[in-house]
């Protein structure tokens, strides 16, 4: 009993730390993913939970759980930034037609 005791209070302590991260509208919506996959997907492999606020600027994120789990909450995340990292090119003018298409789509 003690023993059940002593895990859940080690456990709620753990989900009390908190590492917050500051992240752009892109840096949001990567992390995001269609219907928040990605969050779901961070969450199951780290065992963290983590949170957004959307409604300020700049967005916040907040993980939640040990000092492993936050780490590689925010390793994981990291991971997903730089492979969904966005490249612009400059068309010439007289391609532009070609490569987005005549009704701009």
């Amino acid at each position: 009993r003690l023993k059940a005791k002593g895990l859940i209070i080690e456990h709620m302590t753990s989900i009390s730390e908190v590492t917050e991260k500051q992240l752009d509208e892109d840096e949001l919506r990567s992390l995001m993913g269609y219907k928040g996959q990605v969050v779901h997907r961070l969450e199951e492999q780290s065992g963290a939970i983590i949170s957004m606020q959307k409604d300020v600027i700049p967005a916040q994120m907040f993980i939640r759980g040990t000092a492993l789990q936050r780490a590689k909450a925010w390793e994981l995340a990291q991971e997903v930034l730089l492979n969904d990292a966005v490249e612009t090119h400059d068309i010439p003018m007289q391609l532009r037609r070609i490569v987005v298409g005549p009704n701009g789509t």
